[in-house]
């Protein structure tokens, strides 16, 4: 499930992180005009960051995993893969993510240069 929002309260942000579903949700905060590799070095000018204090998916997770993700959603509109979540939990379907999509970096910038 995909869902667009430009706002969301407190409840409907801990629906949405509690969720069973396989769901990418898309609050907009504002509009800027970042280059898309400029938001794959920095992340966070895009996503929601964690709150102050707490650990990011980047420090449990390594510095590429935003790469791995975005290279797996690629694959995943191109029909080159399933999504994970269809027949994993989301810890092993992470894990997978991370193992088929090693160099996801490198590959992804390169595809964005033309």
């Amino acid at each position: 499930m995909i869902k667009y929002r430009t706002s969301v309260d407190k409840d409907e942000l801990n629906r949405i992180y509690m969720a069973k579903t396989p769901t990418v949700t898309f609050i907009e905060r504002e509009r800027v005009a970042n280059d898309p590799l400029e938001v794959l070095d920095d992340p966070f000018r895009f996503l929601i960051p964690p709150a102050s204090g707490a650990a990011s998916f980047t420090d449990h997770h390594g510095r590429e995993i935003f790469d791995m993700i975005t290279m797996h959603c690629y694959k995943l509109a191109l029909g080159r893969c399933k999504p994970v979540s269809a027949y994993m939990d989301r810890k092993a379907g992470l894990e997978k993510i991370k193992k088929w999509n090693r160099g996801a970096a490198k590959e992804i910038r390169r595809l964005l240069r033309f």
